[in-house]
């Protein structure tokens, strides 16, 4: 094709999780306007995967499809972003461990939910291991990552820290539901309450049942 690509090659030790080789035809180009990189790095960003090659294709033709048209290529561009923004695989990873330390552990005073970005991408690595929405049974996949990370979640250090087993179920739904802004009505309040008072009769799985927090679940699924 007569290119001239730059640096010839590149490699790495002991490369990160979200490493990327970026190569491009001229010391003068942004790599963020090739179409394919463009896309590849939304994977990246917000469902810390490669691309499966026939998404990498079709988000790639939504912008591809423009030509020339400058302003064409910036509409689809954005609307390429708040898709990935809006996609049941990101809602159900990235965003469900956002929401998850939200109920969880609540903001910060005057910051935002205490998550690092190492944590988000790890922690959505794990919701979306061996996960692309509409293939294979992808939605029971899901699933099953959800009930490893919630049981996973309800024994890490900090939460149990945070709610230690001398609670009462009461007030470990009531304080989920508050960094939730209340999002529980009574009734809901009180349904979970119950749930977590027939299943507090084994030493250590005071915070769920055998399917993970469901209490948890539940709240991280209103937090915003």
């Amino acid at each position: 094709m007569g290119l001239t690509f730059s640096p010839l090659n590149r490699s790495f030790t002991n490369p990160t999780w979200n490493q990327s080789a970026t190569f491009v035809t001229s010391a003068a180009a942004n790599v963020s306007d090739v179409s394919p990189f463009f896309v590849a790095q939304h994977y990246a960003d917000f469902l810390n995967r490669t691309p499966d090659p026939d998404g990498l294709q079709f988000w790639t033709d939504q912008i591809e499809s423009c030509g020339s048209d400058a302003d064409c290529r910036r509409l689809r561009r954005d609307n390429v972003s708040g898709a990935f923004f809006l996609s049941i695989e990101f809602k159900e990873t990235g965003y469900l461990v956002y929401r998850s330390y939200k109920a969880s552990f609540g903001d910060l005073p005057g910051k935002p939910v205490p998550l690092t970005f190492e944590q988000l991408m790890t922690d959505t690595g794990r919701l979306g291991r061996n996960v692309i929405v509409n293939v294979g049974n992808w939605q029971q996949q899901i699933e099953t990552n959800k009930q490893a990370f919630f049981k996973g979640w309800v024994q890490r250090a900090d939460f149990v820290a945070r709610y230690p087993s001398s609670l009462s179920p009461a007030a470990f739904v009531d304080a989920l539901n508050a960094n939730t802004g209340g999002s529980l009505n009574t009734s809901e309040r009180d349904a979970l309450v119950s749930q977590l008072s027939s299943n507090n009769t084994v030493a250590g799985a005071r915070f769920g049942s055998a399917t993970g927090c469901g209490e948890c679940r539940v709240l991280a699924s209103r937090a915003q």
